[in-house]
C-alpha cells in the first residue's frame, strides 16, 4: 500500500553538509552560501517548484530574515564545521567544484604600501574572472609560514598562490602553483584572471 509520505521532500541530515553539494532536490545551487541566501530571503521566484507544505506549517514566517552577510558567512561557517573530521582551514584551498577560494593568510606589499595582512576569498564569476568576496586584516605572529604564504604585489597586480591544494578529491589531496592578475572593472568589485598553474602532485 502507498504511504501519505511518498513523493515528499524529506528533511535531510546537516552532518557532512559542506562535502553534498550540489545541493536542494534538483542541485540548483552550487554552494553553501547560496542555500543560506535563499531561506534567508526565501525567493519565491516562479521558476522554483512551489513544494507541497503542511498545513500546520506557518509560511507567513518562512524568509525575509534580514540575516547580514556576516551573518549568513557565520552560518555557512557554522554548518562547515558539523563535517566528520573537520578541521579549520589553515592552508589555502580551492574548489573546481564550486569555483571558490580561500585563502586563510595573504600577505599584501608595495614599494609605498606597507605589509598587511589578510584572510581572503575569491569566488569564480559568469566571466571566468574571480571576484574577491571576503577581505578581512588579520594579524601574523607566526611568521615561519611567510615562505609558502600566498602574497599579492601592488606593483604588478599579480596574487602569487605558491601552494593551494584541492578539496574536491577527498582521497588523494592535490596540490597546485598559481598566479592571479588584477583585472579593472567599473562595478567597484576586485576581480582576479588566472594567469598560470601547475599541478604539483607527484603522480
Amino acid at each position: 500500500m502507498g504511504s501519505d509520505e511518498n513523493g515528499k521532500f524529506k528533511v535531510p541530515s546537516l552532518r557532512n553538509i559542506a562535502k553534498t553539494a550540489p545541493y536542494m532536490h534538483n542541485g540548483v545551487f552550487a554552494d553553501l552560501k547560496e542555500v543560506v541566501d535563499f531561506y534567508n530571503t526565501r525567493d519565491v521566484d516562479s521558476k522554483w517548484a512551489a513544494p507541497e507544505v503542511a498545513e500546520n506549517v506557518n509560511t507567513d514566517e518562512l524568509g525575509d530574515l534580514k540575516l547580514t552577510e556576516d551573518e549568513v558567512d557565520s552560518i555557512v561557517a557554522f554548518m562547515k564545521t558539523l563535517t566528520d573530521a573537520y578541521q579549520f582551514v589553515t592552508k589555502p584551498t580551492f574548489s573546481a567544484q564550486s569555483g571558490l577560494i580561500e585563502l586563510p593568510y595573504v600577505r599584501t606589499e608595495g614599494i609605498n604600501q606597507p605589509d598587511k595582512y589578510y584572510s581572503a576569498q575569491l569566488q569564480l564569476t559568469d566571466t571566468g574572472f574571480y571576484e574577491l568576496t571576503q577581505l578581512d586584516e588579520i594579524e601574523i605572529t607566526d611568521f615561519s609560514m611567510l615562505t609558502s604564504m600566498p602574497y599579492y604585489s601592488f606593483d604588478t597586480g599579480i596574487l602569487e598562490l605558491p601552494v593551494i591544494s584541492s578539496i574536491d578529491n577527498s582521497i588523494q589531496m592535490e596540490t597546485f602553483i598559481a598566479q592571479l592578475k588584477y583585472i579593472p572593472a567599473n562595478d567597484g568589485k576586485l576581480y582576479f584572471e588566472l594567469i598560470y598553474f601547475k599541478n604539483l602532485t607527484t603522480k
